[in-house]
């Protein structure tokens, strides 16, 4: 069925979007709980797509923060968790906001924000995840965050 018509569909995108909004991407447990939400609003974003509005802004944000949020909690969660255990966390890892898209207050970032924030203060994530997973971490998140749409205008050549 084409359409969001459903009132429920609209309370479920709803209430997938404020756990958007609130999400702790540097918390695993955080992320687990989300990844869930993912699954549950699916529907929904058929429902969406399939509208006569051919590209909503809000499905495309939807659909990439839950694949992010599927590759933070499989493939990269054995280091993101070495991460939150390291103690005392470094000021870089404290510091570091994964959202692409978001700032430290929620705000949207600009788009020269994104290129010189996304791997945290002159780009200290990547020694961070290095010295503390190893390289091929590192590779799978600045692969992902590369193929990252939000992030196409950033040159990655320096990392």
């Amino acid at each position: 069925m084409c359409g969001l018509k459903k009132k429920k569909e609209f309370q479920s995108f709803g209430s997938f979007m404020a756990k958007m909004y609130f999400l702790d991407m540097k918390k695993p447990s955080s992320l687990k709980k989300f990844r869930d939400s993912c699954g549950a609003v699916a529907d929904c974003m058929e429902s969406l797509e399939c509208s006569d509005n051919a590209e909503l802004p809000a499905t495309t944000t939807v659909k990439d923060a839950c694949e992010n949020i599927i590759f933070l909690t499989s493939e990269f969660l054995p280091c993101l968790t070495k991460l939150d255990e390291l103690k005392p966390a470094p000021e870089c890892a404290k510091d570091w906001n994964p959202s692409p898209d978001k700032n430290g207050s929620g705000e949207e970032k600009k788009p020269e924000e994104l290129c010189t924030t996304m791997f945290g203060k002159d780009n200290c994530m990547k020694k961070l995840i290095i010295d503390t997973c190893g390289e091929s971490d590192w590779q799978l998140l600045l692969n992902r965050f590369k193929a990252a749409p939000v992030l196409k205008q950033c040159d990655f050549s320096g990392l």
